[in-house]
């Protein structure tokens, strides 16, 4: 019985390298992670979407912006406040999505993963708020670009296309060469600037793969919305996981620990001398202690333990000291001997004095 990840047939056999070459295999994989935790998945998810959903309508509600565009959503879509909303519902998505960065990196390393984890960006908050800003130039811009272009060609809607399609091939450009930046900050911790670097020196190295990969990705993830908004529960993790199999796989840091769906290093899975599918349980030992429940057992090397008394390894000396006396290792004395439980035989009395001879009588 041999078992081996997502893409990787055969059973036993290496993981591959670092920085190998874009893997499909990756996006199955990433579908095994996801249904091993489907339930904080979703859950993370939806709140996701009601945190920005409500940010959205309550900075709508409170700017009067969601009246204007009842009104004339024309005008209203290029006023400051509108702009203004689209920034910090910009912001807030991109924070977000990186604490669902976070969470796939956390499973992918073989920790537990909860929706919680949505919100565990603290320690990169500063980094991400930055990139978050900075980032949202982009949709405004586009925003306000697109309105004015709407208005001009009120007449003639086609003249507009030309501009339209160089717009959304330069954002296309933007969002894939940056598409792991949040991820690098997330998992290596690092600033700005250097995530930035790492991300686009990825996709340079590897841009016709990860060109197809994202595809296949974003369709997977467009196939669930269509499916009733339901499907997207099921498709929309596999684009966060998915980026962090990618990242992690193509040279980023943070690599999988002991995980069911990660290739660790070393055999796919451990051959049976290290606890493979196929292991035979240990041999009885006489002399090992029982194991409370729910531990596992040490390991077994195959050697007995030694009986209470007896050292397993020879005494070390420090260099420049004398060795033990001869008696520091306890020996056992053969049978009939006197042990040291046993008092010493005592010594025998001293023999009293003879009464002097009576001397010979004389003649």
């Amino acid at each position: 019985m041999t078992y081996a990840p997502p893409g990787y047939p055969g059973g036993y056999g290496p993981p591959p390298s670092p920085n190998s070459g874009v893997d499909f295999g990756w996006i199955g994989e990433a579908w095994g992670y996801f249904k091993a935790n489907a339930g904080a998945w979703i859950g993370a998810l939806l709140l996701m979407m009601v945190c920005v959903l409500a940010l959205e309508f309550g900075l709508f509600a409170a700017t009067g912006v969601l009246g204007q565009m009842m009104s004339n959503q024309a005008r209203a879509t290029t006023t400051p406040q509108y702009l203004g909303v689209l920034m910090a519902v910009t912001v807030a998505s991109q924070m977000l999505t990186a604490g669902l960065y976070r969470m796939a990196h956390r499973q992918v390393t073989g920790e537990t993963v909860s929706a919680g984890d949505l919100f565990a960006i603290g320690d990169v908050f500063t980094p991400l708020l930055a990139y978050g800003l900075a980032l949202s130039i982009l949709p405004v811009t586009t925003q306000f670009i697109t309105a004015g272009m709407n208005s001009a060609s009120s007449t003639n809607p086609l003249a507009a296309l030309p501009a339209l399609a160089v717009i959304l091939i330069v954002n296309g450009l933007v969002q894939f060469f940056l598409a792991f930046t949040s991820v690098a900050i997330v998992v290596d911790r690092v600033g700005v600037v250097e995530a930035l670097g790492k991300s686009v020196r990825i996709v340079s190295a590897n841009w016709a793969g990860l060109l197809g990969y994202f595809i296949v990705l974003g369709l997977a993830a467009f196939a669930g919305f269509v499916a009733c908004c339901v499907g997207m529960f099921a498709t929309m993790p596999l684009l966060y996981i998915g980026t962090v199999l990618a990242y992690i796989r193509l040279g980023g840091t943070g690599g999988p620990g002991p995980n069911a769906f990660a290739s660790p290093p070393g055999m796919w899975p451990p051959p049976p001398s290290m606890g493979g599918p196929d292991a035979s349980p240990p041999p009885y030992d006489p002399y090992a202690a029982p194991q409370p429940y729910g531990q596992s057992a040490p390991p077994d090397y195959g050697q007995p333990a030694p009986p209470s008394g007896w050292s397993s390894q020879p005494a070390q000396t420090p260099y420049g000291q004398a060795p033990p006396p001869p008696y520091a290792q306890p020996t056992i004395p053969p049978a009939g001997w006197p042990t040291q439980s046993e008092p010493p035989p005592a010594p025998p009395s001293p023999r009293e004095p003879r009464p002097p001879l009576d001397p010979p009588a004389s003649g």
